[in-house]
């Protein structure tokens, strides 16, 4: 369900070139907490937005957080073989 979930995200995003950061961040969550599980709880994560941005009216440019995360993840954390945790940080 939640592999879906993120799918169906993707999908209905495909054709954007812009969404809201809120957006952006759900799925970011989803995919992370797909990882999470594949990982047995090895991978932590953190995603902080700074109080001076709202999700909701921000706009930012689609899929440009995911692919720093999924890269950190797969050249970082899974090459070391140990736990590792993703922290994101959201701020001007």
């Amino acid at each position: 369900a939640k592999f879906s979930r993120l799918i169906r995200m993707n999908l209905d995003f495909a054709d954007k070139t812009f969404i809201k950061l809120s957006d952006e961040l759900e799925r970011l969550e989803s995919y992370l907490m797909l990882e999470k599980m594949r990982f047995d709880d090895d991978l932590q994560y953190e995603i902080w937005v700074s109080d001076d941005i709202d999700p909701e009216k921000t706009d930012i440019p689609n899929m440009i957080i995911q692919p720093f995360v999924e890269n950190a993840i797969w050249h970082g954390i899974l090459k070391s073989q140990n736990e590792g945790k993703v922290t994101v940080n959201i701020f001007h």
